[in-house]
């Protein structure tokens, strides 16, 4: 499932200059793609595969599944979150706060 681009990057036709850049993109070419296991299937990832899922969205800025993975991993491993502690999304959340 496409999740987001990472930059854009294009030319403008000559002979037409956009603000005095000869690079302004008027027309994008190309760009980096993220893209993800659908998200309707992210329950169905082990453990593992979620942090790492959870790490690579919050290298790449994509916060909300972050949240959604970190949330994920802790509704399976409530029981063995000790009493009184907080949970990974909610100390992610907090940090980024």
């Amino acid at each position: 499932m496409f999740s987001k681009f990472l930059g854009m990057c294009g030319r403008s036709l000559r002979p037409l200059i956009y603000n005095n850049d000869v690079n302004f993109p008027s027309h994008h070419h190309w760009s980096d793609a993220i893209f993800i296991r659908h998200v309707q299937k992210i329950s169905q990832l082990n453990d593992e595969k979620l942090l790492k899922l959870s790490l690579l969205a919050a290298v790449y800025d994509i916060a909300d599944l972050t949240l959604y993975c970190l949330s994920k991993f802790d509704e399976r491993n409530s029981l063995l979150l000790a009493e009184g502690s907080s949970s990974l999304a909610e100390d992610w959340l907090r940090k980024m706060s």
